[in-house]
């Protein structure tokens, strides 16, 4: 696996905490299975291993990397998302909190569901202004992984409710009821009870802190407070915990991320060694010159400067419209003057949110693309 001088810094340590603030388009994903792939390479027992990804694709992409060296070593280690880790360990240990070896997951279309079910049974269907089972299962869920009540949730980030506040911790409290009575936790609830397993079970704690010598983390910066604590649980003794991200792409705060989990990891691991992966294998110098001139707006996080030696590419254009239909016939005229040089299907078009693509498709087919 061929690797830059940076990265194979990350590769050789031995052992102790390690922070990687790896930028965007730098290989941190060929970096962490390289490592993971050189601690099995050195005698660590595959089983001892945690890789922690944010999709179980990305667990399973890794997995396939490091087989090419370590053949069907790579089948034995233990990764995947931080829910899917969660569920294998609670269903190994679930009695221990009063569910049983197979209890349910439910996904968002059963918890919707069963919430709708609590707001009716509850009488609380007929409330002026009751939020959809859907937002009010949102609204469970980020208090959760943020960990915080879901009174102070409702007055911090939605004002609008404080008026049925005490309505909709009713139909929480049902909610949460009817999943115990059922034998069934929810994806947030396998979070949850991990952690609360591992804070309340010293044997347990203890079973997986001796099991998991190595402990690597993906995408550093889009983990919760629950995360990020389960994290600390495990690796507390050791402190073999190689964790990888860039806190300029945490977009995820809406779902609970903390980037500030990777702007602290110092302090909470102190003696860490902290390495920093700048250059670039996606994107051409002229737009990285741009994203490092915005990124340094920031006024929280980790400087990076990316930089690539790809050859030199266009210069990225701004054009100020001044409304949604004349930015739409700004870029169809554009994709009309390129499609001479550049195939169609080679373009993209890319929005922000999927209302803002409307005046975009009705152009397109006006200009017959």
């Amino acid at each position: 696996m061929q690797l830059n001088p940076e990265q194979q810094k990350v590769v050789d340590v031995e052992e102790g905490p390690i922070l990687v603030l790896a930028g965007a388009g730098t290989g941190k994903t060929r970096t962490l299975t390289a490592r993971a792939t050189r601690l099995i390479l050195d005698g660590l027992p595959p089983d001892r291993l945690l890789l922690l990804t944010f999709t179980n694709k990305a667990a399973g992409e890794m997995k396939e990397r490091m087989s090419k060296q370590v053949g069907n070593l790579a089948n034995r280690i233990w990764a995947g998302t931080f829910h899917s880790i969660a569920s294998r360990i609670l269903h190994r240990h679930a009695t221990k909190l009063g569910f049983g070896y197979s209890f349910a997951i439910l996904d968002d279309e059963d918890s919707k569901s069963l919430m709708k079910r609590c707001i009716k049974d509850g009488k609380l269907d007929k409330v002026e202004g009751m939020p959809a089972p859907r937002v009010i299962c949102s609204l469970i869920s980020k208090s959760i992984n943020a960990g915080e009540t879901l009174a102070a949730l409702i007055q911090d980030a939605r004002p609008d409710f404080k008026d049925i506040q005490t309505e909709i911790e009713k139909a929480a409290k049902l909610y949460k009821i009817e999943k115990k009575n059922m034998d069934a936790m929810d994806f947030d609830d396998l979070l949850r009870f991990w952690v609360l397993l591992l804070k309340k079970e010293e044997d347990v704690r203890d079973l997986y802190s001796s099991q998991f010598k190595h402990i690597l983390v993906d995408e550093y910066q889009d983990t919760n407070k629950l995360q990020n604590r389960a994290i600390k649980l495990l690796a507390k003794n050791h402190q073999n915990i190689t964790a990888v991200g860039d806190d300029h792409q945490s977009i995820y705060a809406f779902r609970g991320a903390q980037f500030r989990n990777i702007l602290e990891f110092e302090h909470d691991w102190p003696g860490c060694k902290v390495f920093t992966i700048e250059q670039n294998y996606r994107s051409s110098p002229q737009i990285l010159q741009v994203a490092n001139a915005s990124i340094a707006q920031n006024v929280a996080q980790r400087p990076k400067n990316l930089f690539s030696e790809k050859r030199p590419g266009s210069k990225p254009v701004l054009k100020v419209c001044p409304n949604m239909n004349s930015q739409a016939r700004a870029l169809i005229s554009d994709l009309k003057k390129r499609k001479f040089s550049i195939p169609l299907e080679k373009m993209a078009v890319l929005y922000r949110s999927h209302h803002q693509s409307m005046e975009v498709q009705i152009e397109l087919s006006r200009a017959k693309i």
